[in-house]
């Protein structure tokens, strides 16, 4: 295959990743921001703990994907660290026990920082160019 037909290939498994990493961060960035209303309840009626069962495999699935997407594909160092630490805060096997007012905070900062990634995603921007901080 010639050097061309290599790079489109390539070009075309960037994409799909990026629409994966854009997915995940916009169901995550739901997740969180539905924590913060009564979404729990209804979605769970009997059992409303476990849409945060649901949100911390979610937050860990996407965490983890979008660390190695963005640290082995896009070399943004610092968004796979601040993906590293949503996987690590949110991860439902050790869990990390802070109080309500605490999680939806964080669930705040995590989705205003999703979304911000999101959006430079969607621009065609190059998240490494942007810091989270």
């Amino acid at each position: 295959m010639s050097p061309s037909g290599n790079r489109i290939k390539s070009d075309k498994q960037m994409n799909w990743l990026k629409i994966i990493a854009i997915v995940g961060g916009v169901i995550t960035i739901i997740f969180f921001m539905g924590s913060l209303t009564s979404l729990p309840s209804l979605l769970f009626a009997s059992a409303p703990i476990m849409y945060f069962v649901v949100l911390k495999w979610v937050a860990v699935i996407v965490g983890l994907y979008l660390a190695w997407y963005e640290f082995f594909k896009r070399k943004g160092y610092s968004w796979a660290l601040f993906s590293l630490v949503v996987a690590v805060l949110w991860n439902p096997i050790w869990e990390f026990h802070f109080g309500l007012s605490n999680w939806q905070t964080l669930d705040v900062v995590a989705s205003v920082i999703l979304l911000a990634l999101v959006i430079v995603e969607l621009r065609g921007g190059s998240v490494s160019d942007a810091s989270p901080a």
